[in-house]
């Protein structure tokens, strides 16, 4: 099922850009509650398909031609992400001292030190929305997706190398095992705060991960029905 195609790197994808761009589109629509809009947080769950798409690519193109190292995958996620990161903690601290009350202060600063540590999603899933300050003031809110992002990129690969190290043919059948039951998870959980659960959003990433390894055959599919 998977042997039959070689994993060839993915070059620039304008396509790809433009459903970023959407996504983000989405997101900020939502946030500034635009009438129409209110299912524009859905522009997170197409972040976490495009994700999984592009690092399972680039993953398994490593791992084909025997380069993959985690030490240098580590290496680039982190100089890719932590810098902006640690700059935005920094920025919205400044202004905390300034703008926000003792209470909104303190959850500020819980809430940079678990962003920091790429964590902020497990802290949301706890937090108390109720008696917490308005969602306006939770300045490091946006983090937990930025968390569950980092969190599957530790798991991902080492789901990858095992299952292909021990039998490539079964790669496929792993993915969509988790691929179900995280989405079973998330149909069927009754948690209040499920949504900033990482094992429920895997079936996101991992739907990307399904749709590259199949986008071939898909086109195949499509032009011999066209």
């Amino acid at each position: 099922m998977f042997t039959k195609y070689q994993i060839l790197k993915l070059s620039f994808r304008s396509d790809i850009n433009f459903l970023r761009a959407i996504a983000v589109l989405l997101v900020i629509l939502y946030h500034l509650n635009i009438k129409f809009f209110n299912g524009g947080w859905l522009g997170v769950d197409i972040f976490f398909f495009i994700s999984g798409y592009l690092i399972t690519n680039k993953i398994l193109n490593s791992i084909q031609s025997n380069t993959f190292s985690f030490y240098n995958f580590f290496k680039n996620r982190f100089q890719r992400l932590t810098p902006s990161l640690i700059s935005l903690s920094l920025t919205t601290t400044f202004f905390s001292f300034i703008f926000l009350s003792s209470a909104e202060l303190k959850t500020h600063i819980d809430s940079t030190f678990y962003s920091l540590v790429y964590v902020s999603n497990f802290f949301y899933s706890n937090f108390d929305f109720y008696n917490a300050p308005n969602n306006k003031y939770l300045t490091m809110l946006h983090t937990w997706s930025l968390s569950v992002e980092e969190q599957i990129y530790i798991l991902l690969p080492i789901i990858l190398i095992f299952i292909y190290r021990r039998n490539k043919k079964f790669l496929v059948y792993g993915l969509i095992s988790f691929f179900v039951c995280s989405l079973l998870l998330t149909i069927f959980s009754v948690s209040e705060n499920i949504f900033y659960n990482t094992f429920s959003r895997v079936w996101e990433f991992f739907f990307g991960s399904l749709f590259m390894l199949f986008e071939k055959r898909i086109k195949e599919f499509g032009l011999k029905h066209s």
